[in-house]
């Protein structure tokens, strides 16, 4: 997986890995259905600031790879136009 990937593919692990465990938590549990109720969303409350956190993330890392990107793409065609004079 490239850089550029790592943070898409963090969140969907996050998404993935919080799904099975919200499942094995519904077939596994004791509770009545208030308490799993409320368990659920405590979880959901959890993997909503996971997401958002996993998604700040590779957002930032998308800005810095197009600036990066940019500041390449300047230079070769300053070198470009500087070999055209």
């Amino acid at each position: 997986m490239t850089n550029q990937g790592k943070g898409a593919g963090f969140a969907a692990g996050v998404i993935i890995g919080a799904a099975i465990g919200a499942l094995a938590a519904l077939i596994l549990s004791p509770e009545t259905g208030k308490e799993t109720r409320e368990m659920l969303k405590e979880k959901g409350i959890k993997l909503g600031k996971k997401v958002k956190e996993s998604l700040g993330e590779a957002v930032e890392e998308g800005k810095k790879a197009a600036s990066k990107a940019g500041a390449e793409l300047k230079e070769k065609l300053e070198k470009f136009e500087k070999i055209d004079e």
